[in-house]
C-alpha cells in the first residue's frame, strides 16, 4: 500500500535528476540556467 507513493516519488526524483543533467549539457555555455535550477529545485524539495 505504501510502496506505490514511495516508488512514485523515487521516479520523480530520478526523472528530475535526468532532466537536470540534460539541461546542464544542453545549456553548456549559457549564463541563464533557469531550467537547470528549476529541475534541481524539484529534486531537492522532494
Amino acid at each position: 500500500m505504501i510502496k506505490f507513493p514511495i516508488i512514485l516519488v523515487f521516479l520523480v526524483i530520478v526523472g528530475s535528476l535526468i532532466q537536470g543533467m540534460y539541461y546542464l549539457s544542453k545549456d553548456n555555455g549559457s549564463q541563464n540556467k533557469v531550467r537547470l535550477v528549476r529541475a534541481l529545485t524539484i529534486r531537492i524539495s522532494l
